[in-house]
């Protein structure tokens, strides 16, 4: 748990870096901003510990699409937030271990 919220720490640091490395001001959105921001990374920590563990490559969304790792970050940032919850599972799809994304509003 340590090891997770200091990685989701550094890597929350590394964005307000990059926010303001660009140029963009953080404004009284940022604690929805910042609360957005712990639901995606913790997902893509969770999404890598079971990569890492089984060795899995391929990720299948919550809509069926096949996807890359970073492409199934992207779908997360993209997604998480609000309502939206995300759980993770290993799964076999065509053939092979996949991580399978299930979302819920």
């Amino acid at each position: 748990m340590l090891v997770n919220e200091a990685r989701r720490r550094l890597l929350w640091g590394w964005i307000l870096l990059i926010s303001a490395s660009v140029g963009k001001v953080l404004s009284e959105k940022s604690m929805s901003i910042e609360d957005n921001a712990d639901a995606w990374v913790d997902a893509w920590f969770d999404l890598n510990f079971l990569v890492d563990e089984h060795k899995v490559t391929d990720v299948l969304l919550p809509d069926g699409t096949e996807a890359t790792l970073n492409e199934a970050k992207k779908w997360l940032q993209d997604t998480l937030g609000g309502s939206t919850s995300v759980s993770f599972s290993i799964e076999t799809h065509n053939g092979k271990q996949v991580v399978l994304i299930t979302a819920e509003a």
